[in-house]
C-alpha cells in the first residue's frame, strides 16, 4: 500500500476500490486496521472491511478452547469460538466498515451444502444487526477522530509496540482491549499536512517524531474522554454501546461499567465471560440489549484419529476434516454448556423495572433481583447463544458526558525521537537508542547505546530549536558494566554551541539520575565522561521542560558526595568465634587476611548474621562488602543484605549467590535506613567479613505540607459566586459573607474536585465546613481519591460531621485527584477549605 503506483491508482479509482484487512497474525495487526481506515477516511477507497481468517487460531498455536500442551493442526482453524468471529465484525462495524468476508469457508460458511454454527450462530446474528443499524458514516467517524498518524516522517510500523497501552496489547490478535480511542487512522505519506487538516479539522496530526508519543497514553487521554470503566472492551457509537470480553483464549471474566448518557438511569454494569459480546442501545426510557456468547465444545473433533497436520491442507486429510464438520459439528453441535452474563442497573427510581426477554430456544434461562432499598436491579442470564431483552426504565439520569483529561506539555519528554550523535558506535549501540522511549537497560533488548573506549566518550541530543530545559533524567545500562556511567558531566548548549549550564555526577546511586536545570534555555544536551578510555552506554535520556520537584540541586549534591557513614559505628553479630568480633568489619581496615586481626568470625550458627547500627537514619546509596581473602571465601555466599528503619521495619532486601573477587558493591535507589544487616541463608556456616562500608547522607527531616493551595479545582456547578478555588485559598473562614466558601447549585449530585498536578503520597486530608448557615448540607457524602489514570484508589463515606472540620488519615496513599461528592441529589455543596497534606 506504500507503493507509489498503488497510491496513484487509489486516488484515480477510489470509487472502485474496497480494502479489506486479512487478520491473520503474520499479515495483520492493529496497525493494518489503522492504515486501511486511513485510506478510507482520506478518500483513497470507497469503503473498507476485513477478511476474517480463523487460521489465526492455528498461527497462535491454539487448539481446543483454553487447552494447553497439545500440538496445533488443521483442526485449530475450526476451533476459534463462534461468537469471537462476530466480535471481529464488531471492530469493523464500529470503525465505519461495511465489508465482511470470512476465510476457512468449511468452518465459517458451510461444508457439503450444510451451514455451520459458526455461520448461523456467530456471523448471521451480528450481520442482521449491522443491516438493521447501519455502521457510522465516514462523516461521523471523521468528526469523532481527535488524532491521526501521518507516515510522512516515518511509518508507524517502525514504532514497535505502538498500540500497547492504547487498545491492542497483543497486536497479533484482532480483539481490542479498549474502545476509548476508536481506531487511530494512519495517513499515507503522499498526502500533505494541509490536506490532512482539511479532512480532519478536529484532529491532531502525530508523526514518528512527535514528542507527544513519549507520553502517548496521557496525551491521547487529553483528546478522548474516558467514557466507561472496567477491563473489558467498550465503544460508544451514537447512543449505543458495543462491548465484549477481549480475552481470546484466557478463561477470565471481564467487567465494564457503562454510564448512561442518554437513558434516564445512572449506569449499567456487565460481567462477561470470555467470548461474550453485548450491544446496549440507550433510549431515554428504555434499554435494548443484545447478548451473544455462542461457543461449541470441540473436544470430539480433537479426539479424532488421523493426520491433520497443516501440511495436509487441500489434501485428502482436510476433506476428511470437512466431512466431519458437515456430518457432526454442523448437524449436532455440542452447545449445551451455559455461561453466565450478569447485568446490574443502577439509578432506576421507580418500581421494579419491566423486562421483555427472548433468545435461542432452550439455550437460555434468567433470574432477576430487585433491591427496593438501593434501587439496584440485577439480571443474571445463563446462556449459550443470542439473548435479546428490553428494559423499561425511569430515573433522574442521564449523567453528563465527561471531559478529556488535562495534559501539561511541560511534562513531555522533548528529547524523544530527536537527532542524536555520539563519539563513536560499537556493538551497534546507535545513539538514537537513548531517545526511543524505551528505558530497558538490558543491552540485549536493543535499546542501549554503546561507544568505543574514547578519549573521552560522549553522547548528545539536538532538540532542533532552543527550548526550556527543566528536568533531565538519565537511565543507565543495567545488565552489566553499570559502573562505567560515573564521573560525568551533563552540559547544556545554546544554538551557537555556547555552554549555558553544566552539572557533574560522580556516580549513580540507582539505575537513573535526575538533574534539575531550572528551565534553562538550550538546544543541545551532552552527556560526557571525564574518565578517558571508558565506553559510554545509556538506556534512555529524557528531557522535560518543567521540573517535577523530585530532584533538586541539593539532592544531586547528596548523591555525588555520599560518605562512608558506618565506620566505628556499633556492630553486632549472631555469635563470636576466634576473637573475630563484629566491630572489625567497621574499623576502616579492608585487609581480608584473618591473621591480621581485621576480619569478623561467627560460630557455625543457624543463619549466621552481622549488623551495623548507623546511629540514626541515613539515605543509603551504596554498600561495599569486602570478603575474607586468606581462606574460606566461599562461606560468604547465599546471603541477603537487609536494610531496617529506625523502627526496625524492613525497608530493603536483596539476595546474592556469591561474592566475586573479594568485593561486592551494592548500589541502591537512595533508601532510608538505620540498620544494615548481612544474613547467611545456609545453616551451620560461619560468617566472616573483612569490612562493610555503608555510603549515605543525612536525611533531612520531612514536614507535613499542605499541597492543595492554589492547585487547580473544579466543581459540578457554581452559584452565588462560590467558585471552586475558594476551597484552596488558605482561608478557613466558614462565613459565606467573607467570600471564602464555595457554593454549587443543587446538582444531581453536587461535587467538588482538586487536581494535585502529579501523583503524591498523601498523609492527611482536612475538610472545613461552612459555619454561618446550612451546615447540614455537608453530610451523606463520599471522599474519593483517584490515581493519574483516574482509577479510584480510595473511597470513604461520611454520614455527618461532628464539628466544623473533618480530618482523614491517608497513611501515604498515592493519589492525584481528590473529590468530595454528595450522595443526596438536589443539594448544594459548600466548602470553606480543603487541605491535602504530604511530607515535603
Amino acid at each position: 500500500m506504500n507503493d507509489p503506483t498503488f497510491f496513484e491508482a487509489s486516488q484515480k479509482y477510489h470509487k472502485n476500490l474496497v480494502l479489506a484487512t486479512k487478520n491473520t497474525p503474520i499479515r495483520d495487526d492493529a496497525g493494518t486496521d489503522s492504515i486501511v481506515s486511513g485510506f478510507w477516511l482520506s478518500g483513497l477507497c470507497d469503503n473498507w472491511g476485513s477478511s476474517t481468517d480463523t487460521w489465526k487460531w492455528w498461527e497462535k498455536h491454539y487448539t481446543n478452547t483454553f487447552e494447553t500442551g497439545r500440538a496445533r493442526d488443521m483442526r485449530s482453524y475450526a476451533s476459534e469460538p463462534e461468537s469471537m468471529i462476530a466480535m471481529e465484525m464488531m471492530n469493523v462495524y464500529t470503525g465505519g466498515g461495511t465489508v465482511y468476508n470470512f476465510e476457512c469457508a468449511a468452518y465459517t460458511f458451510m461444508t457439503n451444502d450444510v451451514p455451520t454454527p459458526a455461520f448461523t450462530k456467530g456471523i448471521i446474528p451480528f450481520f442482521r444487526h449491522a443491516i438493521q443499524n447501519p455502521a457510522p458514516s465516514k462523516e461521523e467517524v471523521v468528526n469523532r477522530t481527535k488524532a491521526v498518524f501521518w507516515n510522512g516522517e516515518g511509518r508507524i510500523s517502525s514504532l514497535n509496540g505502538f498500540y500497547q497501552g492504547l487498545y491492542s496489547n497483543d497486536e497479533t490478535m484482532p480483539l481490542y482491549n479498549n474502545g476509548r480511542y476508536h481506531i487511530l487512522p494512519v495517513i499515507h505519506e503522499k498526502i500533505d499536512k494541509e490536506k490532512i487538516s482539511s479532512i480532519f479539522p478536529n484532529a491532531k496530526i502525530l508523526t514518528k517524531n512527535s514528542e507527544e508519543l513519549s507520553s502517548k497514553v496521557n496525551y491521547l487521554n487529553s483528546l478522548y474522554p474516558k467514557l466507561y470503566e472496567g477491563d473489558g472492551y467498550a465503544q460508544r457509537v451514537g447512543n449505543s454501546w458495543y462491548i465484549y470480553n477481549s480475552n481470546a483464549n484466557i478463561n477470565k471474566n471481564q467487567q465494564v461499567m457503562l454510564p448512561m448518557y442518554t437513558n434516564n438511569t445512572k449506569s449499567l454494569s456487565l460481567d462477561l465471560t470470555p467470548h461474550t459480546y453485548a450491544v446496549v442501545k440507550e433510549n431515554p426510557n428504555n434499554l435494548h440489549i443484545l447478548l451473544n456468547n455462542y461457543r461449541t465444545d470441540k473436544t470430539a473433533m480433537w479426539a479424532l484419529s488421523g493426520n491433520f497436520d497443516a501440511s495436509k491442507s487441500w489434501k485428502k486429510e482436510e476433506l476428511e476434516l470437512a466431512n466431519w464438520i458437515s456430518k457432526n459439528y454442523s448437524i449436532n453441535p455440542v452447545d449445551n454448556d451455559f455461561r453466565t452474563t450478569t447485568l446490574t442497573l443502577k439509578g432506576h427510581t421507580g418500581h421494579k423495572p419491566q423486562i421483555n426477554i427472548s433468545g435461542d430456544k432452550n439455550h437460555y434461562t434468567y433470574t432477576e433481583n430487585w433491591d427496593e432499598n438501593t434501587h439496584v436491579y440485577t439480571i443474571t442470564v445463563n446462556h449459550n447463544g443470542m439473548v435479546e431483552m428490553s428494559i423499561n426504565t425511569e430515573g433522574t439520569g442521564p449523567v453528563p458526558f465527561p471531559t478529556p483529561d488535562k495534559f501539561n506539555d511541560g511534562n513531555l519528554n522533548i528529547a524523544y525521537a530527536k537527532p542524536t550523535t555520539q563519539s563513536s558506535v560499537d556493538y551497534n549501540g546507535d545513539p538514537n537508542r537513548a531517545v526511543d522511549g524505551n528505558r530497558n537497560g538490558n543491552f540485549n533488548s536493543g535499546s542501549v547505546t554503546h561507544t568505543r573506549a574514547d578519549n573521552p566518550s560522549w553522547w548528545e541530543v539536538d532538540l532542533k530549536k532552543m527550548d526550556k530545559v527543566g528536568l533531565v533524567k538519565i537511565y543507565n545500562r543495567t545488565d552489566a558494566e553499570t559502573q562505567r556511567l560515573s564521573n560525568f558531566d551533563v552540559i547544556l548548549y545554546d544554538n551557537n554551541r555556547n555552554e549555558v549550564a553544566k552539572k557533574h555526577v560522580n556516580n549513580l546511586s540507582g539505575e537513573s539520575v535526575s538533574l534539575d536545570f531550572k528551565e534553562k534555555g538550550a538546544r543541545y544536551i551532552k552527556v560526557k565522561l571525564l574518565t578517558s578510555g571508558v565506553p559510554l552506554s545509556l538506556a534512555e535520556v529524557e528531557v522535560f521542560r518543567e521540573s517535577d520537584g523530585k530532584q533538586s540541586e541539593e539532592d544531586i549534591d547528596k548523591i555525588t558526595e555520599d560518605k562512608v557513614v558506618s565506620t566505628n559505628k556499633v556492630a553486632t553479630q549472631s555469635s563470636t568465634n576466634y576473637e573475630g568480633v563484629a566491630a572489625l568489619a567497621v574499623d576502616g581496615n579492608k585487609d581480608g587476611d584473618y591473621g591480621h586481626h581485621s576480619v569478623t568470625h561467627t560460630k557455625a550458627d543457624s543463619n549466621a548474621w552481622w549488623q551495623v547500627d548507623l546511629g540514626e537514619e541515613f539515605t543509603v546509596s551504596k554498600v561495599d562488602i569486602y570478603n575474607r581473602t586468606d581462606a574460606e571465601p566461599q562461606r560468604l555466599s547465599n546471603f541477603d543484605v537487609i536494610f531496617l528503619s529506625s523502627s526496625g521495619e524492613e525497608v530493603f532486601r536483596r539476595h546474592f549467590d556469591k561474592v566475586v573477587d573479594g568485593l561486592l558493591s551494592l548500589k541502591v535507589p537512595s533508601v532510608g535506613a538505620k540498620l544494615v544487616k548481612i544474613e547467611l541463608k545456609s545453616a551451620a556456616i560461619p560468617l566472616s567479613l573483612a569490612e562493610v562500608e555503608v555510603y549515605g547522607s543525612k536525611r533531612t527531616p520531612k514536614k507535613l505540607s499542605n499541597i492543595a493551595l492554589t492547585k487547580e479545582t473544579r466543581q459540578s456547578s457554581t452559584d452565588y459566586n462560590g467558585f471552586s478555588r475558594l476551597a484552596v485559598d488558605g482561608n478557613k473562614n466558614g462565613d459565606y459573607g467573607h467570600h471564602s466558601v464555595t457554593h454549587t447549585k443543587g446538582d444531581s449530585p453536587s461535587w467538588w474536585e482538586i487536581d494535585l498536578a502529579q501523583t503524591e503520597e498523601l498523609e492527611k486530608l482536612i475538610i472545613y465546613n461552612r459555619t454561618d448557615a446550612e451546615i447540614q448540607r455537608l453530610s451523606n457524602f463520599d471522599i474519593i481519591i483517584y490515581d493519574s489514570n483516574n482509577h479510584e484508589v480510595f473511597k470513604q463515606h461520611i454520614d455527618s460531621l461532628e464539628s466544623n472540620n473533618l480530618s482523614i488519615d491517608l497513611k501515604g496513599l498515592k493519589g492525584k485527584k481528590v473529590r468530595i461528592s454528595l450522595r443526596n441529589a438536589g443539594i448544594p455543596l459548600s466548602l470553606a477549605e480543603v487541605e491535602v497534606y504530604t511530607y515535603k
